[in-house]
């Protein structure tokens, strides 16, 4: 049966309405895929930044106990630095978490912190899986917190393309894992830290009030027939 006659056919069933539709989803369910919304908005997969000598270190890490319900923003506490690509910045950071301990403050990681990374050029790369929880100096409870860091410190400018960024991964996050806008927060939240300073504390607290009846939904990410 050609296409054409098969949704003429299907159409004379209309008065079943939704039900009806909903099995013609069923049917082509394996022809569809659902991507995260997150991925549009990233600019460096993790493929893209990792060699050999940076791969996940499993045994060092948990897998989250229940599904992510928090978004927390973070700054990397250390001055913006233009010029290092950010394949760069992630693979040092990479070698700081699983190399570098000190016994007062971190121990060893099994991989980058962060789920997400800013640049200064409001670039976004992807850093830890997401099955994990982020990993962090200070003490909290990272289980089922999702992490974006932004590079810089409360000395360095929140810039415009950062911000921009920033704006549209906590959306996309929020529609992935279903999080509430007022689970959308930041780190001193919930340690004992300055972390992410005054402008991203501010650009976070005006985010949480313009978006208070934003309704997450992964359906808005639905890619188009393969």
């Amino acid at each position: 049966m050609s296409s054409i006659s098969y949704f003429n056919y299907a159409r004379s069933f209309s008065f079943i309405g939704p039900c009806f539709l909903a099995y013609l989803i069923s049917c082509f369910a394996p022809a569809l895929s659902f991507g995260r919304c997150i991925d549009a908005h990233i600019d460096l997969k993790q493929g893209d930044w990792r060699q050999p000598k940076h791969q996940t270190k499993k045994d060092l890490l948990k897998k989250h106990e229940s599904k992510p319900t928090k978004l927390t923003i973070h700054f990397t506490g250390v001055r913006q630095v233009p010029k290092t690509t950010i394949q760069s910045k992630l693979r040092d950071l990479f070698y700081y978490s699983t190399r570098i301990k000190n016994e007062h403050k971190k121990k060893l990681w099994g991989d980058v912190p962060y789920h997400f990374y800013i640049d200064v050029h409001g670039k976004a790369a992807e850093g830890r899986s997401t099955e994990y929880p982020p990993d962090s100096n200070t003490k909290y409870q990272t289980d089922g917190h999702i992490s974006i860091v932004v590079e810089g410190d409360d000395k360095s400018p929140f810039l415009p393309v950062q911000q921009e960024k920033l704006l549209a991964m906590m959306k996309a996050l929020q529609d992935d894992f279903g999080i509430a806008t007022n689970q959308v927060g930041i780190h001193k939240a919930y340690a004992n830290t300055t972390c992410p300073g005054s402008a991203i504390q501010a650009f976070v607290e005006d985010y949480r009030s313009k978006q208070k009846d934003f309704v997450p939904d992964s359906t808005r990410c639905l890619a188009a027939p393969l």
